[in-house]
């Protein structure tokens, strides 16, 4: 990877400045320049300054010292879209903590089964919600020594993190010697064979690589204003969000989605250089027309074969494709559909070939994605952002991706790709060869959803699945009821809601049908399903209720 002319950035590509210590330069060069937001600041009209948020991250780093945290120790946390989520972080970095972010559709079972193997020390929240919950967890995990979070009124056996230090007060910067090529974070999926969990762990330089992506493909400069919807929690929200924000010292404004016109108010009072949204928003995005607009950054999650994947993006349009949470491909839209993957050297930016190789790809013969579907191919990858394997230093656990390694580092991916017959060669991805669900940019097992939704009582058998009404995809729940007679809708979503289920994956409406179609290996059809209630509607439509 070559490093192009960033402040700051080649001396943190030489290993001689740490992620954290860019937020420090900044305080130190403009102290005043706004450094985050988060919905609840932009409420009050404010933001945070880099010097108080360096203050901050400081005043956490030392209260994470305090609990007696050591380098190296595996910390899990629990990070929405706020200020905090963000000064967590870069705390934890500053003291050479490993930070494993827990994903926001995991449910209480995940945790408890996928977390024991980091061993983590413990366990950070933002409010007291949070705190609550993963007290409970800290419960069933013996090595936890701490739960840890922000806020005021924190539940019993939790300590609290310092909140923004007042203006004046004394908060003595951290000196603590941190190797910098030790690791950061352990992201984790459960998408892995046999449904075991996949643990990606990423050190500075593979975050360094996946932020350039964005950051060189955009042309952010320095000052620049950068609004994600996603979470600081995985390959997206940390690598299109919070690295491309360290390597501009602009402002990163956090927002948490809820609706497209909500997004476009906040844009406009914001007014980003970079906006980045799930593909299915970015798509029926409307904003102020403006000669100066965003890079509106359209993130597709593994899949460009979706209903809206031919609408136009507004203004400047950036596809940035996250292949298995493995990498991420950013090439700015010229046409009509979203751009395809290269496959070889992938540089960045994507028009230069002499630019930065932060990913390598290529292709291996595949099974179809579903019956019936034409031939494909998987796609593999590796470069400077795909992970490694790696020996925690707590409790010498192996962590490796759960992903085939060829003899050349490649690693397989279970995501089917269609090869475009174009030279030199790019492929389309199609989407995972086995069943996953993706709403608003969250992705998970259709299967664990099925689960979730079969285990209502009263419920004989139970499907999740994306039906489009004619408004885009709706996440809908097909059931069997055991006394259909009986069965009320809203009732049901209500059961579900009661699941513990993260909101993005409780279902948009509940409909009854007699069978769940399976195929010859037993899977479920889910697009006949779909078909069959998108064309069954009329008559459906007093058998179905919507959520409210």
């Amino acid at each position: 990877m070559q490093g192009p002319a960033v402040p700051g950035l080649n001396a943190a590509l030489g290993g001689q400045m740490t992620l954290d210590g860019l937020v420090r330069r900044d305080a130190e060069r403009h102290p005043d320049r706004p450094a985050l937001a988060d919905d609840r600041l932009r409420a009050a009209g404010g933001a945070i300054s880099y010097a108080d948020a360096d203050r901050w991250i400081d005043a956490v780093a030392a209260s994470l010292v305090a609990n007696g945290l050591s380098p190296g120790n595996v910390v899990a946390a629990s990070l929405p879209n706020c200020v905090e989520s963000v000064v967590a972080l870069l705390a934890a970095w500053r003291v050479g903590l490993v930070v494993a972010p827990i994903p926001a559709v995991w449910q209480s079972r995940d945790c408890v089964t996928s977390l024991p193997r980091l061993s983590p020390v413990a366990l950070l929240a933002t409010d007291q919600g949070a705190a609550a919950t993963l007290r409970t967890y800290a419960d069933r995990l013996g090595s936890v020594r701490h739960v840890l979070s922000f806020g005021a009124g924190l539940p019993a056996r939790v300590g609290a993190l310092p909140g923004l230090p007042a203006p004046g007060e004394d908060v003595p910067p951290v000196s603590r010697p941190v190797a910098a090529d030790g690791p950061l974070t352990i992201t984790m999926t459960s998408t892995g064979r046999r449904g075991a969990p996949v643990y990606h762990v990423r050190k500075q330089s593979h975050w360094i690589a996946a932020g350039l992506s964005l950051f060189l493909e955009a042309d952010l400069e320095d000052g620049a204003a950068i609004l994600s919807t996603y979470y600081p929690s995985g390959l997206v929200g940390i690598g299109a969000g919070v690295i491309p924000w360290l390597l501009t010292s602009g402002t990163l404004h956090l927002h948490e989605f809820a609706s497209v016109d909500r997004l476009a108010a906040v844009a406009a009072s914001v007014r980003p250089h970079c906006i980045v949204v799930p593909a299915e928003v970015a798509t029926s995005l409307r904003l102020a027309e403006s000669t100066d607009g965003p890079a509106v950054v359209a993130v597709w999650k593994d899949s460009h074969d979706l209903p809206f994947a031919a609408a136009p993006l507004p203004a400047l349009g950036i596809d940035l494709t996250s292949i298995a949470e493995l990498g991420f491909v950013a090439i700015t839209r010229t046409g009509a559909h979203p751009a395809s993957i290269p496959l070889g050297n992938i540089s960045a930016p994507s028009d230069d070939r002499e630019g930065a190789v932060l990913l390598e790809t290529r292709v291996d013969a595949s099974p179809p994605v579903r019956p019936g579907a034409p031939a494909s191919v998987l796609l593999s990858v590796s470069g400077p952002m795909v992970p490694d394997a790696v020996r925690l230093p707590g409790n010498g656990a192996s962590l490796t991706t759960g992903l085939i390694v060829s003899a050349d580092h490649y690693l397989r991916t279970d995501i089917a790709c269609r090869l475009t017959g174009e030279t030199p060669a790019r492929a389309t991805p199609l989407g995972r060869s086995g069943d996953t669900i993706t709403v608003a940019g969250l992705s998970c097992e259709a299967t664990a959803l099925d689960e979730v939704y079969g285990a209502v009582p009263g419920i004989e058998a139970a499907a999740a699945l994306l039906v489009d009404f004619g408004s885009g995809p709706e996440l809908v729940a097909a059931v069997v009821p055991r006394a259909p007679s009986s069965f009320v809708p809203n009732e049901y979503l209500a059961a579900v809601g009661e699941s513990g289920i993260a909101a993005h994956f409780r279902p948009r409406r509940a409909v009854t049908v007699t069978s769940i179609p399976r195929g010859n290996h037993g899977g479920i059809l889910r697009d006949r399903l779909a078909a069959e209630i998108k064309a069954a509607q009329p008559e459906a439509e007093a058998r179905v209720a919507r959520a409210s």
